[in-house]
């Protein structure tokens, strides 16, 4: 702030300067044009008194003239004194018109010195003025500057004291950092003792956790192979236990089913539902082509299990009953392992068998023009069928049974009787729990 009022203060006294040199050039040329003036008063009097002093010897001249022409007689005389005197008055005229030129130009430079000597006195005016209000604005800057000066020390006081307290705490702080440096040398010596001892440490662990290891590994297959022996005697033909990592599991399987009626049976009922134009005809078709789809899965499984055993036990005559438990459940799971691939072929040999039977079977004709939802339903079925045991559906409901809504509900109608079968109940066994409610029409008698 103190360089900025010095930088202020300087401008100033500058412009001051600078309107005082103005002020001593207008001066000066006052000074000249004065001089100027007086010279040509000088001179104008000068030829006041030459104009005098010609007008006189005119005068003088002229009465000598009219005294000589009256003394002279002589007509030759007098032709050459006419002469004589005109060119006298032609000279005298000459004589009073130069003057009067020098007259007129004379009061002219006295009209002008007049007029700029009026023009410099207000410009001179004018530059005092601004001399006073500079002087008056520098004085106010003065003072300005006087007390920026004074909060400058003070504050430069202030400062002072504050670093004096700052370098104390600085050097109270490096006091405590040099102790704190000495704690940490130390404590890094006794890291590096711990470290030392957590190495050796390590190097019996390792050694303990190696031994540990290969004991772990050696029990884990001890326990692998009792549990997958005790599982596989525990599972076979039991639904109660299931393996959570199977895709294809009951309830799995159930959800399945539940999507397959809300979306291809919806599909497959709206085709069908325009060839027959019956909506009862129309359902009974779509179940009756799950059911068949359904017995003839079950039908090929039990034919697989049965030639599976023969082709293990290389006698064509076994029921079964002599191969072991845990063989028989093994027969199972492979068949499980290998569900997908084979139902896809299954069910390319069963849409063959059903294109090459008799064209004036319902079902089969039914089912060729629903594709999609046969091929969903055989699948669903397959996968069912080599669940172990089997997820079954419920038996086809007929026109007046009770409506159990405990197995069944609503399809667009509800009443106490069955008047007919929707859609199945899937249960996990015969005669095991509910999966999946069925769905039926309901009537009143």
């Amino acid at each position: 702030m103190d360089e900025q009022f010095a930088d202020i203060k300087m401008n100033q006294n500058e412009e001051l300067h600078d309107i005082r040199i103005q002020l001593k050039d207008k001066s000066q040329e006052v000074s000249d044009l004065r001089k100027i003036l007086d010279i040509s008063k000088i001179k104008e009097a000068t030829f006041n008194n030459q104009m005098q002093h010609v007008q006189d010897r005119l005068q003088k001249t002229t009465t000598e003239l009219e005294d000589t022409k009256m003394r002279e007689t002589s007509k030759a005389k007098d032709k050459e004194f006419d002469t004589l005197l005109q060119k006298y008055k032609e000279q005298v005229n000459t004589t009073a018109k130069e003057l009067k030129d020098t007259q007129s130009r004379l009061n002219e430079v006295n009209q002008m010195a007049q007029m700029k000597e009026k023009s410099l006195k207000r410009e001179i005016s004018e530059l005092r003025k601004n001399i006073n209000e500079l002087t008056l604005k520098n004085e106010t800057l003065n003072g300005d500057l006087q007390q920026t000066r004074e909060n400058l020390r003070k504050t430069t006081f202030e400062f002072e004291e504050e670093r004096k307290r700052q370098k104390e705490a600085i050097d109270r702080i490096r006091i405590k950092l040099h102790d704190k440096s000495k704690d940490v040398s130390n404590l890094r010596t006794m890291v590096d003792i711990s470290k030392a001892k957590e190495a050796t440490f390590n190097h019996q662990m390792q050694h303990v956790q190696d031994e540990l290891q290969k004991t772990t590994t050696e029990l884990e297959d001890t326990k692998t192979r009792l549990s997958k022996f005790m599982g596989q005697q525990l599972t076979d033909n039991n639904s109660n236990i299931t393996d959570l990592s199977d895709k294809n599991r009951p309830t799995k399987l159930s959800e399945r089913f539940s999507e397959l009626y809300d979306n291809e049976w919806t599909d497959a009922f709206e085709v069908l539902g325009s060839i027959y134009k019956d909506e009862r005809k129309t359902v009974i078709t779509l179940i009756t082509i799950l059911k068949d789809a359904d017995k003839y899965c079950r039908e090929e499984a039990e034919k697989q299990m049965e030639r599976l055993r023969k082709a293990l036990t290389l006698n064509m005559e076994t029921d079964g009953s002599d191969i072991p438990i845990l063989i028989n459940k093994q027969m199972k799971d492979c068949r499980k392992a290998l569900a997908t691939a084979a139902g896809q072929h299954l069910f390319e040999v069963y849409t063959k068998e059903l294109s090459q039977k008799s064209p004036t079977r319902d079902s089969a004709k039914s089912a060729l023009c629903v594709p999609a939802f046969l091929r969903e339903a055989f699948m669903l079925c397959w996968l069912m069928t080599i669940q172990d045991p089997p997820v079954v559906f419920d038996r086809l409901l007929q026109h007046g049974a009770k409506f159990n809504t405990e197995l069944y509900r609503s399809y667009t109608k509800s009443g106490p009787l069955v008047d007919f079968p929707v859609w199945p109940t899937m249960f996990l066994h015969e005669g095991g729990p509910v999966l999946c409610k069925g769905v039926a029409q309901g009537c009143h008698k």
